[in-house]
């Protein structure tokens, strides 16, 4: 299964050191992942590498690096109608990529739950972005989702959770008690996010199973 990964899920993944547990729980590899055409710019940028650097470990940018050095840029065929339709407030220009996307033998992984409530809310007023909405439907994986699983199913994948938590503020804020915060707590969260992100989106997440 062609799975098309986003920047931030690419970013969160590395800096949490599980890149390689989120392709298993996907039942894909690294070469089957395509990334956005401006993912090599975006992560070569020296301004979001020093970034990177800053707030995450330092072995983030090497992880990046070396996913990047396999996966291949996404050149399955995209809807211009839909790409034009999907120009709307909360989902940027790599997301419209991948939304437009017409093969249904792929999934998504993003980072990001904004697009995905903001694709979701376009789509209740009808037209084009209805049918995007509708063709995506449960094919999106959202970056918790993948945190959640592996937490339910290896509790000692949350230290690394912990460890690279510095990339994202809400996952940051998971960790109320630092490295002593309980794996209970992290799931308990984890659970109350992916669920409302599934209300949200009306049916676009994936029943993410290990």
């Amino acid at each position: 299964m062609i799975c098309l990964g986003d920047n931030d899920a690419i970013r969160k993944l590395a800096a949490c050191d599980l890149l390689g547990e989120a392709l298993q729980l996907l039942g894909t590899q690294d070469r089957d992942v395509r990334v956005l055409p401006t993912a090599r710019y975006f992560f070569s940028n020296r301004n979001n590498r020093q970034y990177i650097e800053d707030s995450c470990r330092a072995a983030t940018l090497a992880r990046i690096d070396a996913f990047l050095g396999v996966a291949p840029v996404c050149q399955l065929a995209v809807e211009p109608l839909d790409l034009a339709a999907l120009n709307v407030r909360g989902i940027d220009a790599g997301e419209r990529i991948f939304f437009a996307v017409t093969d249904l033998n792929c999934r998504i992984v993003t980072g990001d739950k904004t697009c995905l409530r903001a694709l979701s809310d376009a789509a209740r007023k009808g037209g084009r972005v209805a049918t995007v909405h509708a063709r995506w439907q449960g094919r999106i994986v959202w970056f918790d989702q993948i945190l959640l699983t592996l937490a339910q199913n290896q509790n000692e994948l949350v230290e690394k959770m912990w460890q690279g938590c510095a990339c994202d503020g809400a996952l940051l804020d998971i960790f109320v008690n630092g490295s002593q915060t309980p794996v209970s707590h992290v799931i308990q969260v984890l659970e109350s996010r992916v669920a409302q992100v599934h209300r949200q989106t009306n049916g676009l997440l994936l029943n993410l199973k290990s």
